[in-house]
């Protein structure tokens, strides 16, 4: 027997003309919901949609350029002065 061959051993399978066509049986689908689950969010968003709001901007004096970097900086420069290791002496009078 070649790869060729017609009888190639799946003999219990129906062979149909049309390779896309369904199944002869189709399974049947489940039936809907007769009623919909307590608390489901997407039956409640379709009943009841709600308008899109947009985030009013912040105030212009609040839009700066400062990302992360700029907030690490500060903390290690604010930092340096509390942990420096060299005292001031405060001048004696005598």
């Amino acid at each position: 027997m070649t790869l060729f061959d017609d009888n190639s051993g799946f003999s219990g399978i129906p062979q149909s003309s049309d390779p896309l066509a369904p199944p002869a049986s189709p399974v049947s689908a489940a039936p809907p919901f007769a009623e919909v689950p307590p608390g489901d969010p997407f039956t409640y968003g379709a009943q009841y949609p709600q308008p899109y709001k947009f985030a009013a901007p912040p105030p212009p004096d609040l839009q700066v350029p400062w990302s992360w970097g700029h907030l690490l900086l500060f903390i290690v420069f604010a930092s340096y002065p509390l942990f420096s290791s060299r005292q001031v002496s405060s001048p004696t009078t005598s």
